[in-house]
């Protein structure tokens, strides 16, 4: 790991610290903390790989924490509502730690100024900002950061912020049992259930793309005109 990208790491703890102490009369350490924050360590276990970084589900409940709950809090949920893949990196934990709790603090704090809709989009955001500041750091043009990864991540955030909208209203209001949080996992069993087809019908899409690749080169390679070409 590069200076630059050490850098980039230790401005963005500076300020994800700093802004969590600027609302820290916001924090609570109560239930709301402790179940959204095991949500996301849960539920960033499921993730679709792609070339730089993973996207996982961990978002899903880092929203739904940033409309439900204060700024300090939805922002501690992020940090410790997260679960890392591999070997334990310093650096690489303290970016993502980071990363994801500065993006649900400042969700959480346009949540309350502006709405929902718009804490869902400083989200994605701050996400997509401090992923591309990384990427430079490492050498990637921004454009070629947007191609490669962000184009997976932009339909399933779209896709799944409407589920994070619910579960963080039926968090405060459950409909089904006496307390929010079961009602929470409830609503998202069936949303993690078609998360996972979809996830089967690309990779499916990938392995025949691939399979038909695979066969139109080697018959390529048979025919006397076209081998080599």
């Amino acid at each position: 790991m590069n200076a630059r990208v050490k850098l980039i790491v230790l401005s963005l703890l500076v300020l994800y610290l700093g802004l969590l102490l600027e609302e820290i009369r916001t924090f609570r350490a109560d239930q709301g903390l402790v179940f959204f924050a095991l949500l996301g360590v849960v539920l960033s276990r499921i993730g679709i790989p792609l070339q730089f970084g993973r996207l996982t589900m961990g978002f899903v409940a880092h929203i739904a924490a940033a409309l439900a709950l204060p700024p300090a809090t939805a922002g501690a949920v992020g940090a410790l509502g997260y679960l890392g893949t591999g070997g334990f990196n310093p650096w690489k934990e303290a970016f993502n730690r980071a990363q994801l709790g500065l993006a649900a603090l400042l969700a959480s704090t346009a949540n309350q100024v502006v709405g929902p809709l718009a804490g869902g989009a400083v989200y994605f955001l701050t996400n997509l900002g401090a992923l591309t500041l990384l990427g430079m750091g490492l050498g990637k043009p921004p454009a070629s950061l947007w191609s490669e990864n962000f184009r997976a991540f932009l339909p399933s955030y779209l896709g799944l912020f409407p589920v994070s909208l619910v579960a963080s209203a039926l968090y405060h209001r459950p409909l089904v049992t006496p307390w929010g949080g079961l009602d929470t996992v409830i609503a998202l069993f069936p949303a993690v259930y078609v998360y996972f087809l979809w996830v089967h019908q690309v990779r499916l899409a990938n392995a025949v793309r691939n399979i038909v690749e695979a066969s139109v080169r080697y018959l390529e390679a048979k025919d006397t005109y076209t081998a080599y070409h």
